[in-house]
């Protein structure tokens, strides 16, 4: 499920499918016990998700978001036995917050990336 979601992403984001911008995709998925999600502050009585997804500010306008959205709620639903709630965040940092192995690394070398190799 998560190599699916990661090929969606790269796709949607626009972002060459290499063994290095793959190396440089995380993702955390967070699954929450049936007796910790809450809705309205009443017990919702099913077990949740959540996704967070980080991406540089800039990096996806608001239909490519949507379709991040719909595409890992579909995902998730399809690959999980019970209909749940899912949230996914999407995050956006500034190139100066983020960093790889110690150095900033950009939006531009992520499309263009000069490394061949996985970090």
């Amino acid at each position: 499920m998560v190599e699916e979601l990661t090929t969606i992403a790269l796709k949607i984001e626009g972002l060459p499918d290499t063994d290095f911008v793959r190396s440089t995709a995380w993702t955390y998925i967070h699954e929450y016990e049936a007796e910790n999600v809450f809705k309205g502050g009443r017990p919702q009585n099913a077990n949740g998700i959540t996704v967070e997804i980080s991406v540089f500010k800039g990096g996806l306008d608001f239909d490519r978001k949507g379709k991040l959205i719909e595409s890992f709620t579909h995902v998730i639903q399809k690959n999980t036995q019970n209909r749940m709630p899912i949230y996914i965040l999407i995050k956006e940092f500034e190139t100066e917050d983020w960093g790889v192995l110690g150095k900033r690394i950009t939006l531009d070398e992520l499309f263009n990336p000069t490394h061949t190799k996985p970090i």
